[in-house]
């Protein structure tokens, strides 16, 4: 199981792997313009795949009009 963090509320989900970005973030009700996702510290692409050891970050997007 791989390790995410949702930021800022700093949830701690456990997720089955391979998984694709795209299936981690319709699982948390987000898309790609609402959240930026980081595997080991780089921005991905949805199409990414998360797997094993990786570290994985969901930065929440928060704008203001």
């Amino acid at each position: 199981m791989a390790r995410v963090v949702v930021e800022p509320e700093g949830r701690v989900i456990e997720v089955r792997e391979p998984l694709r970005v795209s299936e981690l973030l319709a699982s948390l009700g987000l898309n790609s313009e609402e959240a930026v996702v980081l595997i080991n510290g780089t921005p991905v692409p949805e199409q990414a795949v998360i797997e094993g050891e990786d570290e994985v970050r969901v930065l929440r997007v928060r704008s203001s009009g």
